[in-house]
């Protein structure tokens, strides 16, 4: 079993499967009755639209890897991340004569 600290995590690169940077390790949650790793929050890059926060929170399920020099995440987190921001076409309305 590998271990790493929170202090070498925090600030590790944040990556998809596919290879997006997503941003880096901003800081842990844990479980306080196992002392397990519940989520990683991630501080988002430069291309963060002002609709969403600029950290997000990843939990435990959604991360793929973990070691000192990077995490990588499902793609799934992103691709919601995306749906979020996406703006919305209001439905057909005829423009008034």
């Amino acid at each position: 079993m590998q271990t790493v600290t929170a202090h070498e995590l925090q600030g590790a690169p944040v990556w998809t499967r596919l290879g997006e940077r997503v941003g880096r390790v901003h800081d842990l949650t844990l479980e306080t009755d196992t002392g397990r790793m519940a989520a990683i929050h991630v501080r988002l890059g430069h291309w963060v639209p002002l609709a969403i926060p600029k950290t997000i929170v990843v939990p435990w399920s959604h991360i793929v890897l973990m070691t000192p020099e990077k995490v990588v995440i499902d793609d799934a987190v992103v691709t919601e991340l995306s749906l979020a921001v996406e703006p919305r076409t209001a439905p057909f309305a005829p423009t008034p004569v």
